[in-house]
């Protein structure tokens, strides 16, 4: 039950990137509370202390569900765009090969790609191989930005395309 709880507590408590000391509070703050909880079941001689306990875990739980069901239900009908899919659709459609991005939109824009256009981070290089593929095509290498730039296009709701040169 630990382990569950420790790989849900891992998948819905991170936001970015994943940091040693944020996720050391994040499961410890987690164990905390069921160790908190298991050890006052475990101690209380009061039925009716516990039950009232449990009972209002069992209401915090339905009301996580009903929220969560919600979310699910607004998101089946109405998924949001992926702007990555469609940046890397764009690319691999106009047969641009090479590129700089920010991490994130480097990361999924490769994924998405199927790797048929190599972009490198312009933060965190996370694939030295395609820094070193963009910088040997950097006459035909294109620049993605989250803002409009200079003779840019823009090539999704968020994304704009300079280049191929660097733009200042």
């Amino acid at each position: 039950m630990t382990g569950v709880l420790t790989v849900g507590a891992l998948l819905t408590s991170r936001c970015g990137s994943l940091d040693v000391h944020t996720l050391r509070y994040t499961l410890h703050t987690l164990l905390a509370v069921v160790g908190l909880v298991a050890a006052f079941l475990a101690t209380e001689p009061s039925q009716g202390a516990r039950r009232l306990v449990v009972s209002v875990l069992a209401v915090w739980a339905l009301a996580a569900v009903w929220g969560h069901g919600r979310l699910l239900a607004e998101f089946v009908r109405d998924p949001p765009q992926d702007h990555n899919r469609a940046l890397a659709q764009y690319l691999v459609d106009h047969d641009i090969r090479y590129g700089f991005a920010d991490y994130w939109d480097a990361y999924s824009t490769v994924f998405w790609a199927d790797e048929q256009v190599i972009l490198t981070s312009t933060t965190v290089v996370f694939i030295k191989e395609y820094e070193r593929l963009a910088l040997e095509h950097l006459d035909e290498a294109v620049w993605i930005y989250r803002e409009p730039c200079d003779g840019g296009t823009r090539v999704t709701e968020i994304h704009y395309m300079c280049g191929p040169e660097a733009p200042d």
